[in-house]
């Protein structure tokens, strides 16, 4: 399945959250990280002519009440024309598969510190020092297990071993 991608921008007072949205952000965070780094992702919004709710937010509720709270007029969206069905999935699959993501802590605290502030990174200095207290210690290695014996037929030494009978 394809959609038509072209990034418009859409008012914002004429934006619905998409109801029943399951993920809790901290729009706090958002709102800091647009206000230092600006918008540099689209929301996806819904059409809604299939569903009856025109320009229902699917994919980046978050964003967009951080946008209205900083009094944007506007906002960066890709607007599809979904089903309800197909509009829960894509909602559904944006929060899961973020979730499923991991992270390098060591390459996280040193991104970190290598920028003058945290400003607009939603990562203070408790959380650098959270990443710099515990490092993550690997696992010993499972020792090799010993190769199966290769017996020689005429006398029983093993041909894995470096003694000679």
């Amino acid at each position: 399945m394809s959609h038509d991608l072209t990034v418009q921008q859409v008012p914002v007072a004429s934006l619905a959250l998409l109801p029943g949205n399951p993920r809790e952000g901290d729009i706090g965070a958002v709102a800091e990280s647009m206000r230092v780094n600006g918008v540099y992702q689209p929301i996806i919004v819904n059409e809604g002519t299939l569903t009856g709710r025109p320009l229902e937010v699917i994919a980046g509720n978050h964003r967009a009440q951080a946008a209205q709270q900083l009094g944007h007029e506007t906002i960066p969206a890709i607007i599809l024309d979904l089903t309800d069905e197909a509009a829960a999935r894509l909602a559904l699959a944006d929060n899961r598969t973020s979730d499923l993501a991991t992270q390098d802590t060591d390459a996280l605290a040193l991104m970190l510190q290598q920028l003058p502030d945290l400003l607009g990174t939603g990562y203070d200095g408790d959380d650098l020092d959270q990443l710099l207290a515990d490092p993550v210690i690997p696992e010993p290695p499972e020792p090799a297990a010993a190769p199966e014996p290769r017996l020689c037929p005429a006398c029983g030494h093993d041909l894995n071993g470096d003694e000679q009978p």
